[in-house]
């Protein structure tokens, strides 16, 4: 965060890739910059969209970015049912070694 300042000036466009609930979006619009944030989970997405919902500088997507094309639904890494607003992943190889690597 303390390094955000030196790297994003008034007016730049940002991406927030997993937006989760906006702790960087939020930042970053405080700086001034257009914030285009990227975040599929449902939690959160009404959380950054309640509060872009007053920004007009912010956009968010409800999508998840990668670098392959298609579609999956996110899975809970621990399969314990838990907050999944923390962690979520689409990575089948995590999902097996049950969140680590």
């Amino acid at each position: 965060m303390s390094l955000l300042p030196a790297l994003v000036s008034r007016g730049d466009r940002v991406i927030d890739v997993g937006g989760n609930r906006g702790t960087y979006a939020y930042r970053l619009h405080a700086l001034g910059a257009r914030v285009e944030v990227f975040e599929p989970n449902p939690v959160c997405l009404r959380v950054l969209r309640d509060w872009a919902s007053h920004q007009a500088a912010v956009n968010v997507h409800a999508v998840a970015l990668s670098a392959s094309s298609g579609t999956a639904e996110p899975g809970d890494p621990d399969r314990s049912g838990r907050d999944r607003t923390r962690c979520v992943s689409l990575d089948r190889a995590w999902h097996r070694a049950g969140g680590r690597y």
